[in-house]
């Protein structure tokens, strides 16, 4: 029998188990945590744990997908002080309901490393530093910006 991860299946609705967990993560043994972005080669089969644990359990955000001959090809992101986001829809209370004000599209809003667990839904937003805190902003409202050029949020 199948023990799932509770915290993820409670949280986000997604069944797990440990034994995958652990097999999944075997694709970032051999990268570098201290590089901001880098790609990695996913076997087509655990493409979607791959994106879901990583993005859960490790904070990186998918700026590209490319599947090849040898599996999918992803481009990650780290979410810490050295990522910047564009703004690319009008945040406002109305959309984003914990946020006191407005920011316009344009604004380039800076990563967040530091956060409280529960903070952060990291499935459908990342953490951006914002008035002396840390705060969501959901991915369709912003664009990854790095020399100029922006990366959808995927």
């Amino acid at each position: 029998m199948n023990t799932y991860i509770r915290k993820y299946e409670y949280r986000f609705n997604y069944r797990i188990t440990n034994e995958r967990v652990f097999v999944i993560l075997q694709y970032l043994k051999n990268i570098s945590f201290e590089k901001d972005s880098f790609s990695v080669l996913v076997s087509n089969e655990d493409v979607n744990d791959f994106k879901f644990l990583v993005m859960v359990m490790k904070h990186f955000c998918i700026i590209s997908t490319q599947k090849t001959n040898l599996g999918t090809e992803l481009g990650l992101i780290r979410v810490n002080e050295n990522a910047q986001f564009k703004v690319i829809k009008e945040i406002t209370p109305e959309n984003h309901f914990w946020v006191n004000k407005i920011i316009p599209v344009g604004t380039i809003l800076v990563g967040s490393s530091e956060y409280d667990y529960g903070t952060v839904d990291w499935l459908n937003g990342i953490g951006v530093a914002q008035d002396g805190g840390i705060t969501q902003i959901n991915k369709e409202f912003i664009n990854f910006n790095t020399n100029n050029l922006l990366y959808e949020l995927l």
